[in-house]
């Protein structure tokens, strides 16, 4: 498509058809995302707000929360201690759902507060046994910590690479 030919080369005027993209009445998830991503990544926080609440009524749940999330992350403390209550709400009616559950990871994991990098890290562990592909979401993030025993850690990657196609990522994971 002309957006990905876009961002493959850099294109000046790839933020304009991010936006005519995620506007599109046949926009999915991966294009308002990527949208969201993209004004947030520029600073454009006043437009991501204004596009959510143009959008927000047209989407599911799920996609509500996380973009709000998104939103809310890059915003002073006070919100982003809520981006990270709707976060966990959510995943406790349902557990590792994502991207959500990505997003909490990572919100945990950058902060300078030890008691949710150490939970970050249980939640890693725990997803990282679940039989579905957000294992392997958690199994490249605890890969990435200096973290676990040099057993965990060689049992991690062993199950990491036991994915059909292992990204070069992977490799330099494992």
């Amino acid at each position: 498509t002309l957006v990905r030919a876009a961002e493959i080369s850099e294109h000046p005027r790839l933020f304009y058809w991010q936006e005519i993209l995620a506007n599109h009445s046949d926009a999915n998830f991966t294009n308002r995302s990527d949208y969201l991503n993209s004004a947030l990544q520029r600073g454009n926080l006043t437009d991501a707000k204004d596009w959510y609440d143009k959008v927000s009524s047209n989407i599911e749940e799920k996609e509500q929360i996380f973009f709000q999330c998104l939103i809310l992350a890059k915003q002073g403390d006070e919100a982003q201690f809520e981006a990270y209550q709707l976060a966990d709400n959510f995943l406790q009616k349902n557990p590792y759902s994502s991207p959500i559950c990505e997003f909490l990871w990572d919100f945990c994991l950058q902060s300078n507060q030890n008691y949710l990098f150490e939970k970050a890290v249980k939640e890693l562990k725990n997803a990282s046994k679940l039989p579905s592909p957000i294992s392997f979401e958690a199994l490249r993030r605890l890969l990435s910590l200096e973290t676990g025993t040099p057993e965990e850690r060689k049992e991690w990657a062993q199950r990491l690479w036991q994915i059909n196609s292992p990204s070069l990522h992977d490799a330099v994971l494992c």
